[in-house]
């Protein structure tokens, strides 16, 4: 279902914009990004987090699309601690 949902990308008749983001200036930024994930690939994450001047990346060695409240407590309480204190981890720590 997802190469056939993605279909009409591989024929859209216009090139993507290359955007330059950095949000220089921005707080901290964490990204997200699931070691396992069939949609969006980690080192898609891995580029956003480097892109970004204050990005922070945060992987997950889990399955699946998404990572917070999927079972890993160590996903889930520093995605919370950074929505309360935008308290970031050491970019490229990876939870279990």
């Amino acid at each position: 279902s997802n190469v056939w949902g993605s279909l009409p990308c591989a024929y859209w008749p216009v090139q993507p914009a290359v955007l330059n983001i950095r949000a220089a200036g921005a707080p901290p930024i964490l990204v997200v990004g699931d070691l396992h994930d069939p949609a969006t690939p980690y080192r898609w994450a891995v580029n956003l987090s480097r892109d970004l001047a204050s990005g922070v990346l945060l992987g997950w060695n889990g399955e699946g699309h998404t990572s917070y409240f999927q079972g890993s407590s160590c996903v889930d309480s520093t995605v919370d601690s950074y929505l309360i204190s935008l308290h970031v981890p050491r970019s490229g720590t990876v939870c279990p």
